[in-house]
């Protein structure tokens, strides 16, 4: 079933372009961190290198685990476009200010339910719905 959108067809359009342009960008810096976590493995390394190359690991390793969660906020975001619920929190059901959306297009929360989550740290890991 369909879901009647809040948003006319050129709101729907802007969002739609915003997200795709998101996507882009953080597909390639995805692709980039990956590929200098892999020329990180050197082969051998002095203890002292050794020890910077592990933290250099561990820095890209949770920049890109960021970017993916992003990236899967994103295709959300655009799915929720797709079905009409785009602009809705998920936790209240109420409207996500125009304001927000512009400046967070994957923003599934409004602002109050949003500043809930963080103090409850209830953000779900990579992949998984919210909690509710």
């Amino acid at each position: 079933m369909m879901v009647r959108s809040r948003f006319d067809g050129t709101k729907i359009a802007e969002f739609s372009r915003r997200l795709g342009e998101a996507r882009r960008r953080l597909s390639r810096s995805v692709a980039v961190t990956g590929q200098e976590l892999r020329g990180l493995s050197a082969p051998e390394l002095e203890p002292s290198e050794e020890a910077a190359r592990r933290a250099g690991a561990r820095f890209l390793a949770d920049l890109e685990g960021r970017e993916r969660q992003e990236l899967y906020d994103i295709q959300a975001a655009t799915a929720r476009l797709a079905t009409g619920t785009f602009g809705q929190c998920e936790t209240c059901g109420a409207a996500i200010p125009l304001s927000r959306l512009r400046a967070v297009p994957w923003a599934r929360h409004c602002l109050a339910c949003q500043k809930k989550e963080e103090r409850s740290g209830l953000r779900p890991t990579f992949g998984e719905p919210n909690r509710k």
